[in-house]
Parts: structure tokens; C-alpha cells; sequence
């Protein structure tokens, strides 16, 4: 881009020499730099060019004529290309949330953000949000491959009066696999659902307390296939609500308090002898024994 500059700037009329100087100046690619550089080019008056008939002159670059006018605002459009372009980092496989972080922040370990929806849209496909301290981080769409995991702390959403995590994974995602760890989901019951799947997707729930919510701690709504493991479904309406053809298995959770333990209408729920479901079920829950 730089060289493009001087091959312009060279074939240029004489005032190409300011405009030289002021590449020269750009080459730092400080913030600052870049800003005095486009200012100096915005600058350049017709009359410092050649004179007081400058816009009606013209220089020819590769054969064809192109006013002063023209060849200044396609410099200008080059720069702002080179200046916007180095802005527009890409996306962390790997970011971070922090109770007293900001999310204008890059996500970095030394700069998190304070939420997960901040946090999610500077994730890539198939990254982790990781919990640097306890704190609520706030109800979040999923809408791409990702795991976010809070163990090691205390990571919690406060859901009261909506969802805690909505999983509609984009159809052009490739794996859509969704992995949630370690985190309490507390509906302070008035939330609607703690955990919402709504894609076709493979998710998996570990270690994650779900409580507090009027329709279901996991409503699974669309043929996915889930795994929830070591996971508490509490004082909800519904512990596991499977209302999609969906494939859920069950292994080493706590199933209580719930107005009603388990609905599975028209899915498949695998519940391994070592969970404990207690309440009524409606629809078929099939009891697989370990060997």
C-alpha cells in the first residue's frame, strides 16, 4: 500500500512532493500519525498546486487523464483504507469477563469485558469466554460455536423477567456445538426459561446450577441433541422441558423443587441411573443402566 503511495505521489504534478513527505510521516502507523497524514491531504488547496487554475489541470497516470481533483480523492480513499483497515482486529479465540471490566474492552486477559453479549461478539466461531472473578455477567444469544466456562470462579446470570441463554445457532455454522460451564443461572423467579435451545445444535451444560425460572431451567425446543451433566434444575416451572425432536441425556444431576421434574413431548430423554429426578414426569423418560 505504502509503495502504491509513492507511485502515485511520484507521477503526480509537482506539489507531489508534500504529499511525499507527508507518506513519509504515515510510515509510523501511529493513531496519531495517521490522523495529521489524512489531515495534510485533506489540506493541500488547489491553488498550492498549480495555481489558480489547479482544478482544470491534470496529470496523466497510466495513460489516462485524470483531473487533480480525482487523483486526490482516490488518494484519499487509499488512505482511508490503510488507516481503517489495521482497526479492525480479529477476533479472539480466547476472551475474558471481569466484574469490573468494560465492554469497549478487546476481551484480553489484562482488558475484559464486563459481560457475555459484550464478550460474544469479539469471540470467533469455535472460541471460550472464560470468568476472570465471581460476578453476574448477564443474560446472552448464542449464535455461533462457543464454550463459555466459568470454572475456578463464581460466573453467574441474573435472568429475572427473560431468558438466561437463548442457543440459536446460525444454520451456517459448521459444528454448531455449544458448551456451557460452571455457571449459576438464577431466574430470580420471574425469568422465563434459564437455558432456551432453539437451533438444531450439540450442547453440553456441566456444573451449572439452573433456578428460578416460570417455564423451564432447560427448554429444548428444536432437534438438537443435548447433554447436561452435574447440573442442579430447581424451583422452576419445568426442570427439562423437550418439546422438539430432540435427543437429551441426563447424567449425574438433581432434578427438585420443580412444579414438574420432566416434559418430553416428542423427543428422546436418556437418564443415567446416578441422577436424581424428583417430581412428576409427562412424556417418556427412559432409564439407561450402567454396567
Amino acid at each position: 500500500m505504502r509503495e502504491a503511495f509513492y507511485a502515485l505521489a511520484r507521477r503526480g504534478p509537482t506539489p507531489s512532493k508534500v504529499l511525499v513527505l507527508s507518506i513519509e510521516s504515515f510510515h509510523g502507523v501511529s493513531g496519531h500519525s495517521q490522523s495529521r497524514f489524512f489531515s495534510q491531504l485533506l489540506l493541500i488547496s488547489p491553488s498550492n498546486l498549480t495555481g489558480a487554475t489547479a482544478l482544470e489541470n491534470s496529470t496523466r497516470i497510466g495513460g489516462f487523464q485524470m483531473s487533480l481533483t480525482r487523483y486526490l480523492f482516490a488518494l484519499s480513499g487509499l488512505v482511508l483504507l490503510l488507516i481503517v483497515t489495521p482497526s479492525a482486529k480479529a477476533q479472539a479465540t480466547r476472551t475474558w469477563v471481569s466484574g469490573v471490566g468494560d465492554d469497549v474492552n478487546p476481551c484480553s486477559r489484562t482488558a475484559p469485558c464486563k459481560t457475555f453479549a459484550g464478550a460474544i461478539s469479539k469471540t470467533a466461531v469455535n472460541g471460550e469466554i472464560n470468568c476472570i472473578d465471581p460476578a453476574g455477567y448477564g443474560a446472552v444469544t448464542i449464535t455461533k460455536s462457543i464454550t463459555i466456562d466459568c470454572t475456578g470462579t463464581f460466573g453467574s446470570i441474573l435472568a429475572a423477567g427473560t431468558n438466561g441463554i437463548i442457543i440459536r445457532v446460525a444454520d451456517t455454522d459448521i459444528r454448531k456445538s455449544v458448551r456451557i460451564r460452571g455457571l449459576a443461572i438464577n431466574g430470580a423467579a420471574t425469568g422465563t426459561n434459564g437455558v432456551r435451545i432453539i437451533s438444531p445444535s450439540n450442547v453440553v451444560i456441566e456444573n451449572t446450577v439452573i433456578d428460578g425460572f416460570i417455564q423451564a431451567g432447560i427448554s429444548v425446543e428444536e432437534a438438537a441433541t443435548v447433554f447436561v451433566r452435574n447440573t442442579s434444575l430447581r424451583g422452576s416451572g419445568i426442570g427439562i422441558n423437550v418439546a422438539g425432536k430432540a435427543t437429551v441425556t441426563l447424567s449425574q444431576n438433581l432434578i427438585t423443587a420443580n412444579a414438574t421434574a420432566v416434559v418430553n413431548k416428542g423427543g428422546s430423554i436418556f437418564s443415567y441411573k446416578d441422577n436424581v429426578i424428583e417430581g412428576k414426569t409427562d412424556g417418556t423418560l427412559t432409564p439407561v443402566l450402567l454396567h
